[in-house]
C-alpha cells in the first residue's frame, strides 16, 4: 500500500466514525491563519468536520455519551488515532493549546459563507458542520474537499433565519448574542433548539439528530453563563 492509499484509508475510518466532511488542502491556504507555524515544513493541512446524524449514532452506539465533553473526547481519540496511524508526521493546530480561528480554517476551504445567524454555511451541508479537529502533514498531498461554490444566502429572499427567530435576536446584519442568550437562558423552545437555524433549507437533510442538537445547545449555554458569571462585558455581535 502507498502512503497515499493509506491516508485514505484512515480518513475513511475517521469518516466512518462520524468526522464525515474533509477537507485536504494546501497549507499555504491557510498561512494567515496559522501565524507562527513553519508552514512551509508542513506542506498539507487536513480539515476534519461532522454533519448529520453519523457522529450522534456512533457515540451512542460506543457507549461514549455518558462520558465527560462526549463529542470533544470522542473525535479527539479518533483523531489521535488517525494520526498515529499515518505513514508520515503530523501535529494538531486544532483541538491545540495555542487558540486557532478554526471558522478562518472552514473559509478557506469554502466551508464557512457568512450568515446572519453567525454560523458558517456550508454550501452542501448548510449550517449543519461542526468544526472537529485539524492537523497538518509534513508530505505534500492533492486537495480534495475544497470547495469554490458561492453562498447560498445569495440567492435568498426569505430569510427564515430572521424571521423565525423567538427571540427576534437574528437581523440581517449579524446575531445580537446577548438577546439570544437572554431568550436561551429563559424559559423557552430556545434553551433546547434554534428556531432560526432549523428554518434554514439549506442542507436540511444533514441536521442533527434532536439529542445532538439539545446538547450542543447545552453546552452553548454553560459557556455564557461561564462567561457571564466570570465578569466577561456583555457581547453585542
Amino acid at each position: 500500500m502507498s502512503d497515499i492509499e493509506a491516508i485514505h484509508e484512515a480518513l475513511q475510518r475517521v469518516a466512518a466514525a462520524g468526522l464525515n466532511v474533509q477537507a485536504v488542502m494546501h497549507s499555504r491556504r491557510v498561512t494567515h491563519v496559522l501565524e507562527g507555524l513553519d508552514v512551509a515544513s508542513w506542506p498539507t493541512l487536513l480539515l476534519f468536520g461532522s454533519t448529520g446524524s453519523a457522529l450522534w449514532d456512533a457515540l451512542t452506539a460506543a457507549n461514549w455519551l455518558e462520558r465527560p465533553d462526549p463529542v470533544d473526547s470522542w473525535c479527539g481519540t479518533r483523531l489521535a488515532s488517525l494520526r498515529d496511524s499515518l505513514p508520515c508526521r503530523g501535529v494538531f493546530v486544532f483541538p491545540s493549546r495555542a487558540p486557532v480561528d478554526v471558522v478562518a480554517l472552514g473559509r478557506a476551504a469554502g466551508w464557512a459563507h457568512p450568515t446572519p445567524l453567525g454560523l458558517g454555511m456550508h454550501p452542501e451541508h448548510g449550517l449543519w458542520v461542526g468544526y472537529r479537529g485539524a492537523l497538518l502533514l509534513d508530505t505534500s498531498l492533492p486537495e480534495r474537499g475544497v470547495i469554490a461554490a458561492p453562498s447560498p444566502c445569495e440567492e435568498c429572499r426569505d430569510t427564515p433565519c430572521v424571521t423565525e427567530c423567538l427571540g427576534q435576536a437574528v437581523e440581517p446584519g449579524g446575531l445580537l448574542i446577548d438577546t439570544c442568550f437572554t431568550q436561551r437562558l429563559a424559559p423557552s423552545p430556545c434553551a433546547t433548539r434554534c428556531a432560526s437555524r432549523l428554518a434554514c433549507p439549506v442542507g436540511a437533510e444533514h441536521r442533527y439528530s434532536d439529542p445532538q442538537i439539545a446538547h450542543h445547545q447545552a453546552s452553548g449555554n454553560r459557556l455564557y453563563r461561564a462567561h457571564v458569571a466570570s465578569g466577561g462585558l456583555p457581547i453585542t455581535r
